[in-house]
């Protein structure tokens, strides 16, 4: 089998948290740290390197030990990560893939830019361009247990029309008397907060606050399952709410994750509220 890298041995991964150490390297010192540890930021651009390079072997070679493979979170996979998995669909090997392009707030690498054109909810693109060369065959779940119907409904929204995703059915029907998406006014919100104590989630530090000093940044909610979410919107997010206006698809994933956390109610903070349409909560 040919060898792209001779002598060179991973022991392991080095996965960088902070500045990319390697990102003005060449050669295999941009791929691997001096002790064998593979940089997660282009580990999917070394590997798919390495099955070019062996004319078939690696692929081969996994075909010998695997008859299926299981991949869950699969919208979490960018750049190179996609050339891998049309290389695997092409194999022999049996896949099942699980994941939700809505959800697509986590990224499997910083830099690998590969693929641009397809990130976030406009992966499903690229899944439906395999579907059309044969490789894969698509099903929509569009059921939820966890969400009501009204706050599926509103989620749904959020997501924009072009990419042609099907609307959800809630299997959640439990009625406690506060139920659906609200609006709340600042001056409300201790109030609402002390009433019906829920999950509080803010895009980012920088997002203003009132009454809650342990609001969760809305990427650290994803997999979570709460009874109430209540939620410190951004401008942009504040406009969706108003007018419509669509939101920027990473705004769009964040706020779907952020509002199907919750089974029973969901709520924002605004100014003025009744000049929306949602409607407000007062104590």
């Amino acid at each position: 089998m040919p060898l792209l890298h001779p002598g060179v041995r991973v022991t392991g991964l080095n996965f960088v948290t902070g500045n990319d150490p390697a990102v003005r390297e060449r050669g295999i010192s941009r791929y691997i740290d001096n002790h064998g540890g593979v940089y997660n930021t282009r580990i999917a651009k070394l590997a798919f390197d390495v099955v070019r390079a062996s004319d078939g072997a690696a692929v081969d070679r996994l075909e010998r030990i695997y008859d299926e493979i299981y991949i869950d979170e699969v919208q979490d996979l960018v750049g190179n990560d996609l050339d891998i998995l049309e290389t695997l669909l092409k194999s022999r090997i049996e896949l099942t893939l699980v994941g939700d392009v809505r959800q697509s707030i986590l990224r499997t690498s910083r830099s690998d830019n590969k693929n641009r054109k397809v990130q976030g909810i406009a992966k499903i693109d690229w899944f439906r361009s395999m579907e059309e060369m044969r490789l894969c065959e698509l099903e929509y779940c569009s059921s939820t247990w966890r969400c009501n119907q009204t706050i599926i409904d509103f989620a749904d929204s959020v997501i924009p029309d072009r990419f042609g995703l099907p609307r959800t059915t809630s299997h959640q029907d439990e009625v406690t008397g506060h139920d659906g998406v609200f609006l709340v006014a600042p001056s409300d919100v201790p109030a609402y907060l002390e009433t019906y104590r829920p999950v509080c989630y803010r895009d980012s530090k920088r997002t203003p606050t009132i009454g809650c000093a342990t609001a969760t940044n809305f990427g650290l909610s994803k997999g979570v399952t709460v009874d109430r979410v209540f939620i410190y919107p951004t401008g942009p997010i504040r406009d969706f709410l108003k007018s419509g206006k669509p939101l920027i698809d990473t705004s769009a994933c964040k706020l779907y994750v952020a509002a199907t956390r919750a089974k029973h109610s969901v709520a924002f903070m605004v100014e003025n509220p009744q000049q929306y349409s949602l409607p407000q909560w007062t104590p």
